[in-house]
């Protein structure tokens, strides 16, 4: 009965956040597809699970019917990590072919070997027992798990997440249930493990995404304003601006416009991310706050300088950026009266560089 509750909540939970996806229209519809796809391996999982355990020594008739029910668990679990990471991950890359390729011949493997009782065998009493080959479900399940690790510390990587610690402390917690069902059969814990882990890593993607701006995947403006209301230590307030972005739209079209908000992006990514954070703010307005390597701005504007250059080769259309400067210290300098400062010092940079233009064309 307690077990049967066990599973009652970790497949309820699973169907509960399925109609929970499936709502969230801020999700991309692939996105959507594969969270829903996870939540439905889970209850299936689950189900199977449960229904195994209830026929164990049920009735001869039933014998037949647990190794189907434990084949499609085993080919589901390890197809869980694959299915998550199909999310976070770019799509169909080698890696990820890869992957699909490996979780579907390890279904094939578990089917194929069910009715010989090669991974797992239903000895004569009608209970289910761990066969020679059981390690070949195992690796499989690690290898998945791993790979969804590895792929989510990259996918949060790539977005400036904070909680780079939080896959790390889901996997633990996973880990830990897998062990302590292990050491102790009668405690089954995996598939509600696995489904709380499917809604912590679905709420640690929605935070990522929620933090993120959709165009240029650099944090956004919501997140700059917890920055700067928070912000307590000394810091280099950057201000970047587009030049000229209103022609760039009219002539070429809003496509092309984002196309150089994208590369512009990319630039002050690649630059100023190692040294702090970096926002879209407005429509062509970006931000960095830089905690650490402070002294070194006129070394990163002159790399940054460099990078617009060499994207624009590739690009010639790419516009020209303007930038402003101010620091902060929380001990004399009012928040917005920096920014100003910064403000102030980018439409500076900006009017001389028109003025430049203007004397160079006549």
């Amino acid at each position: 009965m307690y077990y049967s509750f066990i599973a009652f909540v970790a497949a309820a939970a699973a169907i509960i956040m399925i109609f929970g996806v499936h709502g969230n229209v801020a999700l991309p519809r692939y996105e959507r597809r594969h969270f829903i796809a996870v939540f439905a391996t889970i209850s299936v999982g689950t189900l199977c699970e449960w229904a195994a355990l209830e026929l164990n020594g049920f009735a001869p008739a039933c014998y037949a019917i647990i190794p189907i029910l434990k084949a499609i668990e085993f080919s589901l679990a390890p197809a869980l990590g694959v299915l998550y990471v199909g999310v976070v991950a770019e799509r169909d890359t080698k890696p990820m072919r890869i992957a699909y390729a490996i979780v579907l011949a390890h279904a094939a493997i578990e089917c194929a070997c069910a009715p010989f009782g090669i991974v797992f065998y239903i000895d004569d009493q009608g209970i289910y027992r761990h066969g020679t080959f059981y390690f070949i479900y195992i690796a499989a399940f690690l290898a998945s798990a791993l790979f969804l690790l590895f792929e989510t510390l990259r996918f949060s990587k790539s977005f400036q997440y904070r909680n780079r610690h939080i896959p790390w402390l889901i996997l633990v917690f996973l880990a830990a249930s897998i062990i302590v069902q292990m050491a102790d059969s009668s405690i089954r814990i995996t598939w509600l493990a696995l489904s709380m882990s499917g809604m912590m890593l679905y709420i640690f993607y929605c935070s990522i995404i929620e933090q993120t701006d959709a165009l240029t995947r650099l944090l956004n403006r919501r997140s700059y304003e917890g920055a700067i209301e928070f912000l307590d230590e000394k810091a280099l307030l950057i201000l970047f601006d587009v030049d000229c972005f209103k022609q760039l739209n009219d002539a070429c079209g809003h496509d092309m416009g984002d196309k150089g908000l994208q590369l512009i992006a990319r630039a002050i990514y690649r630059v100023f991310s190692p040294f702090g954070r970096c926002y879209r703010i407005g429509g062509d307005e970006f931000c960095a706050i830089l905690t650490r390597e402070t002294d070194r701005i006129e070394e990163l504007n002159a790399r940054f300088e460099l990078e617009l250059t060499l994207e624009r080769r590739r690009w010639e259309k790419l516009p020209e950026v303007s930038v402003g400067v101010a620091a902060f210290d929380p001990a004399t300098d009012d928040k917005a009266d920096v920014f100003k400062s910064a403000d102030d010092d980018m439409y500076r940079k900006k009017k001389a560089r028109k003025e430049l233009k203007g004397a160079s064309e006549r």
